[in-house]
């Protein structure tokens, strides 16, 4: 699947994005256009047929998405909601989608000091949704990753012992003389332990009284390897926070 440019998406999480700090909807009706949101697609149980996308929004249904699957991570260029015609009052439906798939893996235990052929490295990694509306991806989580080179694989792992502490890696495939900006998804479904996660009851916003269960951790990723072969990692913004609905 490939992946997305940072640099070709004018990211509107910056201007705080989020069903638990803003509402979508018009009491006047009305149509409007969201563009540049990424998805995931979730269980068809959301909803009662079709398909249906966790955004930072909250769940939409999308019947016009027929080819995608359950678990799929997507970017939407841009959709529509027509609030003056909604042809349910479960969820709202969203049209005029144009979509592309975007690269994703799980998070896996691993050395975070024998890296093997991940010695590219990364100039900078940050969350893209790093609030309580992660919820609604059901364990994925988005990140915007920036190296020197244009398809690069990257990996999420952890120490079993020190699960506190997430590390990003990148190898080579494409190289690049400069930083070339990536959104990759990865599933962090295997941290969502009932061992490790925090209950938190959200305040302020359109979801008021949500209860979530959440993991907070701190992210790395490898900006050097040392002539010795000995990786050194830069520390990004932390920490890092992955929510879920407490059903799931």
């Amino acid at each position: 699947m490939k992946k997305k440019n940072l640099l070709s998406l004018p990211f509107i999480f910056a201007m705080g994005m989020g069903l638990f700090s803003c509402s979508m909807g018009n009491s006047s009706g009305n149509t409007s256009t969201y563009q540049n949101t990424p998805a995931v697609v979730v269980n068809s149980g959301i909803i009662t047929s079709g398909t249906a996308v966790g955004t930072p929004y909250g769940y939409l249904s999308t019947p016009s998405l027929t080819d995608v699957s359950v678990g799929d991570c997507i970017v939407l260029y841009q959709f529509t909601i027509d609030f003056d015609h909604q042809p349910s009052n479960q969820y709202f439906t969203a049209t005029n989608i144009d979509k592309d798939f975007i690269s994703q893996s799980p998070i896996q235990k691993g050395d975070t000091t024998d890296i093997g052929d991940y010695t590219l490295p990364i100039t900078n990694a940050t969350s893209l949704v790093n609030d309580p509306s992660n919820a609604y991806y059901q364990g994925k989580i988005f990140m915007g990753i920036s190296c020197k080179d244009k398809n690069p694989n990257l990996r999420l792992i952890y120490n079993k012992d020190y699960p506190e502490t997430i590390y990003l890696q990148a190898k080579t495939l494409v190289p690049n003389t400069s930083d070339i900006g990536t959104v990759y998804a990865f599933d962090m479904a295997p941290l969502m332990t009932s061992s490790r996660d925090t209950t938190i009851t959200v305040s302020g916003g359109t979801a008021s009284g949500v209860k979530l269960k959440y993991v907070a951790v701190n992210l790395k990723f490898l900006s050097k390897v040392n002539d010795d072969g000995t990786p050194v990692y830069s520390t990004a913004s932390n920490p890092l926070y992955i929510y879920a609905f407490n059903a799931q």
